[in-house]
Parts: C-alpha cells; sequence; structure tokens
C-alpha cells in the first residue's frame, strides 16, 4: 500500500532515524504550515494504521482514501461528532 503523508517534523526526524519501510521518501524540512511529506510502501494492515494512528494530530493522512476516513471517523466518535 502506498501511503502519503503530512507529518510534523518530529515524526520526520524519527522515520529518518527509523525508516517506515525500505521504500520510503521523506521531506524533512518542514513547509510554510510546518509539515513534512512522507510516501512510502507499508503494509496494509491494522498494525499499520493503529502505528500511524499512535501519533494523533502529528500525521495527516491523504492517501490512502480509506485510511484517511477512518481515522477521521474515528476521531468524531471520540469527540462524540455525528456525521
Amino acid at each position: 500500500m502506498q501511503l502519503k503523508a503530512r507529518i510534523r517534523p518530529e515524526v520526520a526526524r524519527l522515520l529518518s532515524e527509523t525508516p517506515l519501510s525500505d521504500v520510503q521518501r521523506l521531506t524533512e524540512e518542514p513547509d510554510e504550515q510546518g509539515w513534512c511529506w512522507l510516501e512510502a510502501e507499508v503494509p496494509n494492515d491494522q498494525q499499520t494504521q493503529w502505528w500511524i494512528q499512535g501519533f494523533g494530530a502529528a500525521i495527516d493522512v491523504v492517501e490512502p482514501v480509506s485510511w484517511r476516513e477512518a481515522i477521521h471517523r474515528q476521531a468524531r466518535g471520540v469527540l462524540g461528532i455525528e456525521t
């Protein structure tokens, strides 16, 4: 699965030292909004999704869209926001 995400610099530093996968592209310098960019080939499994969710607001999944939507659904559920 191809993961594309905006990540905060502290996550970028972590992933530069311990890559998420053998196939990973990472920018370590933040953009104007303070985000770095991550692209990586990752397993399409629950463990990877849990790992991503563990970073909370420090990671913004762009693709796969299904993961992005699942994360947003879970966040709305935690906040008690109905959609």
